[in-house]
Parts: structure tokens; C-alpha cells; sequence
């Protein structure tokens, strides 16, 4: 009694895991019909041997199941070919391969820097009506023997300059701060300003609510909108305290005045 021979189990196995569900049904139907057609006229062994090759046929991209593994392989090898490609065109002719490279950084890093600096220069602060006439005091000082510049200068500079100079209209000074602001049961840790009252006359910054002249109050002080909205939401604050306690402990209540 001759029995019938039956395909290799391991390649529809793995043919299971790339191929799409809505053909595997159809594709193992015709390749188990094709094998018994190829037993009955070959020899078993030949048989399995023709399944197996057809089998490994069928992983072709549009019958599989996801493709990105693919995709990244041969994004990896053209990519890798570009490379080789361009690596051998510059070694054939390195001077003139050195001038382009040097040339186009150059161009594309003054391009850069020239877009970065004008971006900057009319795009900060532009909105002071008294931008042009403004002007900040900085300081030189010889530090481990080399001269360095800083943006800062001693308190009592700008009150002389304004005796000395007549040409100085106003000033201000300002001096920023790490506090911690209390308001009812919400505590906040802020960076606040120290200013003189000239600094909204100097300064373009329209005010929603209140007075610039509230600065001459040293009870006073004025928030930004985003604080005004952090701390008592769309309302307006005019008239609310909150306590500021400095360094050291040492705290203070200030009325909102703008």
C-alpha cells in the first residue's frame, strides 16, 4: 500500500509570518493542490523540494504583511551607496572637492549669521517709541589681565551722570531678584524687577490697568498680565495685596497699582 505524500510543514509556518491574512487561505489551497499534482507525477522528495522553493517565492512586497523592516534596509543601502558614490567623486578630485565644500559652509554660515542677526536687530524690543535714545551703562574691568565688559554698573552711577551731564534727560536702574511672593494660601517662588518710577517713562509698555506714575508709591507695585492672570485670573487686580518676602526672611505687603 503506497501512502500519500504530504508537504513540508515549516515553510507554510513561516510564509504565516509575512504574508497578509486575506491570502494565506487562498495561497495554501493552490500550493497544496499543486504539490499532490507534482507527487503523483515526481518523486516525493522532488515534490517537497518544488513546494519549498515555491513557497519562498511568494514573499514578495505587495503580499506582505508589513514592510517598514524592508523599507529601512533598503533606504540603508541606497543611502550607503550615495555615500560610496560621493566619497569616490570627491577622492578623484580632492583640491576642487575641498574649495566647494569650503566655499558652500562659508556661504551657508554668513547666510545664517546674517539672518540671525537681523532677525534680532528688528525684531527685539522695536516697540519702545524711545528705542534709539536709550541707552544702557556698562563697565570695563581688568579681570586675570584681560579686559572684559560688563552690563552692569555701581547704583550711584546714574543719578551723577544726570548731575554732571546735562545731555541725560532721565535714567533708571534696574535689578532683578529672586523672592518669594504670597498670595492668601498660594505661595510662589518669582524673579522680580527693582526700578526707579522712570522706568514706564522711558520704557514703552502700555499698561491694561492702572497708572505708570504708581511706581513713585514705594507701596505700590505693577504686575504683567501674565502674572495678573496666573494670580487672580481675568480679574482685574487693582487694589489687591500681596506679601513679598526678600532675602533673609524680611517681608513686606504691596498694594496692585497697575
Amino acid at each position: 500500500m503506497r501512502m500519500k505524500a504530504t508537504p513540508p510543514r515549516w515553510p507554510l509556518k513561516f510564509l504565516r509570518l509575512f504574508l497578509k491574512k486575506e491570502y494565506l487561505e487562498e495561497i495554501e489551497g493552490d500550493m497544496e493542490e499543486i504539490f499532490h499534482d507534482h507527487a503523483e507525477r515526481l518523486s516525493p522528495g522532488k515534490a517537497r523540494r518544488i513546494y519549498t522553493w515555491e513557497m519562498l517565492k511568494l514573499l514578495r512586497p505587495v503580499l506582505m504583511r508589513n514592510m517598514t523592516l524592508i523599507r529601512r534596509v533598503t533606504s540603508f543601502s541606497m543611502f550607503n551607496n550615495y555615500f560610496k558614490v560621493s566619497v569616490r567623486g570627491l577622492m578623484k578630485s580632492p583640491v576642487n572637492s575641498f574649495i566647494n565644500i569650503v566655499g558652500l559652509s562659508c556661504a551657508v554660515a554668513i547666510c545664517v549669521f546674517a539672518y540671525g542677526f537681523s532677525r534680532w536687530t528688528f525684531s527685539t524690543d522695536q516697540f519702545h517709541q524711545n528705542k534709539n535714545e536709550v541707552f544702557m551703562v556698562t563697565f570695563a574691568a581688568n579681570r586675570d589681565g584681560e579686559e572684559q565688559l560688563f552690563g552692569r554698573s555701581p547704583r550711584p552711577m546714574g543719578e551723577m551722570l544726570k548731575q554732571d551731564f546735562p545731555q541725560v534727560k532721565n535714567m533708571c536702574r534696574v535689578e532683578d531678584r529672586a523672592v518669594v511672593i504670597k498670595h492668601e494660601a498660594d505661595v510662589f517662588h518669582e524673579r522680580i524687577r527693582y526700578t526707579d518710577p522712570e522706568f514706564l517713562s522711558m520704557f514703552t509698555f502700555p499698561l491694561k490697568w492702572g497708572s505708570a506714575s504708581a511706581l513713585k508709591d514705594v507701596n505700590s507695585i505693577i504686575i504683567s498680565e501674565a502674572a495678573s492672570i496666573k494670580y487672580f485670573g481675568e480679574d482685574n487686580p487693582l487694589g489687591e495685596s500681596m506679601r513679598v518676602i526678600f532675602s533673609g526672611g524680611i517681608s513686606k505687603e504691596f498694594k496692585i497699582a497697575g
